[in-house]
């Protein structure tokens, strides 16, 4: 057993101790509804609406075995597939692909189902209550497919514990190109959490360097940022704002996952 997986178990009898109750049978999983979204949204890193929810599942916690009060401590959001995901397509072997908008989206409707929130309550973190509840919706799905998007998924791959195949997203051309040219200079894409460091970095260059990379930066910003507003084009944003926009999209590339109906689930503990 690993450091990590050690310490898990013995955090789950620590609290299973405290209570007096087994930790995997005090909390089933159970369908949920979407107020149970809304009572868990604060704790999400991704903030708007879900999507066009199908199925919610949740896991509750009594206060007291005394009181008649439950409170939702964790909670799953299943939700109609999204069209545009150019790694749903790349995952599928194109599957989709040449079908008319009306077609495709019949076909997904009927065939997938998308993983579109996973929240746990911060206070019951630890206890593999969201691989649980990924679980507990792939075992309950209808349809074929099961995906999932994660921008968090390099740091903790829930979905894979639970039964999900990963899929990297591939960098697009203009990424590619800003992330030769920072590397070029000597910048690597996580300075860019950086702005100020790395405006002064660039200030200690000579002057065709600083030149260049700016030239690099707007290149990229254009073809990133600017194709979906028109407004936008007339936008010059300052040094900072392009180190900045670069180091969101660049450092925060989500991971695609995958489920298919009939695949094994993982041996490993959540």
């Amino acid at each position: 057993m690993t450091g990590a997986a050690s310490g898990l178990c013995e955090v789950r009898r620590r609290f299973g101790a405290a209570h007096g109750l087994d930790v995997e049978r005090r909390w089933p999983v159970e369908p949920g509804r979407a107020a149970d979204c809304l009572a868990l949204a604060k704790f999400h890193y991704r903030p708007g609406h879900p999507g066009v929810i199908t199925a919610v599942h949740r896991i509750v916690d009594h206060e007291s075995p005394h009181v008649r009060r439950r409170r939702t401590i964790a909670v799953l959001v299943m939700a109609l597939p999204h069209p545009g995901c150019v790694m749903r397509d790349e995952a599928t072997g194109g599957r989709y692909r040449g079908l008319d908008l009306t077609s495709a989206m019949i076909m997904l409707n009927r065939e997938f189902r998308t993983i579109s929130r996973v929240i746990v309550h911060p206070q019951f973190r630890g206890l593999g209550l969201a691989v649980r509840l990924v679980r507990h919706a792939l075992a309950e799905s209808e349809t074929i497919y099961v995906e999932a998007l994660a921008a968090m998924g390099r740091v903790h791959p829930l979905f894979e514990r639970a039964g999900m195949v990963r899929y990297e997203r591939p960098v697009r051309p203009e990424c590619a190109r800003l992330i030769d040219a920072l590397e070029t200079l000597g910048i690597e894409p996580c300075l860019l959490a950086d702005a100020q460091g790395v405006a002064r970095r660039c200030a200690a260059m000579n002057e065709p360097s600083r030149r260049w990379i700016e030239r690099e930066l707007r290149h990229w910003y254009r073809k990133a940022c600017m194709q979906r507003s028109h407004r936008q084009l007339r936008l010059r944003p300052d040094f900072d704002d392009l180190v900045r926009a670069a180091g969101n999209r660049l450092m925060s590339r989500p991971v695609y996952y995958l489920w298919r109906r009939g695949e094994p689930a993982p041996e490993s503990a959540p």
